[in-house]
């Protein structure tokens, strides 16, 4: 159903260098094709591209003040999260991006609650990418 990849991900699984987001969104539209649902590309500072069969989504978050690093999960726990209380596609995009920056930023993950992640969300700038 979703798939959540990094950049480097992409590359080992397509054996090419992708250095634009064309070229991103071109391999990550094969996956797609193969019958992912959702593909959650993460891009660390850079925001997140999230592709589905009819749309694509450029997520962008603005200013970060610590590198994102490592995911962990946080971002498929967001949108599991919106999926599972059936949330627009927009809002769950948001939880998922939010939950990931909250607690990549976080210097004691125990600390996080939902007031941190909706604090991020409406920093979030979603671009619809058309293809």
């Amino acid at each position: 159903f979703m798939v959540k990849l990094e950049r480097k991900d992409l590359e080992h699984l397509s054996k090419l260098e992708l250095h634009f987001e064309s070229e991103i969104i071109r391999v990550g539209l094969s996956l797609v094709e193969e019958g992912i649902e959702i593909l959650a590309i993460d891009l660390a500072e850079k925001g997140s591209i999230i592709l589905t069969k009819d749309k694509g989504y450029r997520l962008e978050i603005g200013e970060v003040h610590k590198s994102l690093g490592l995911d962990y999960g946080y971002m498929v726990s967001g949108f599991a999260f919106g999926l599972s209380r059936n949330y627009d596609l927009e809002t769950i995009m948001r939880l998922g991006q939010g939950a990931r920056i909250a607690y990549s930023q976080a210097d004691n993950l125990d600390r996080i609650d939902m007031a941190d992640i909706k604090s991020i969300m409406p920093r979030i700038n979603i671009r619809k990418i058309n293809y």
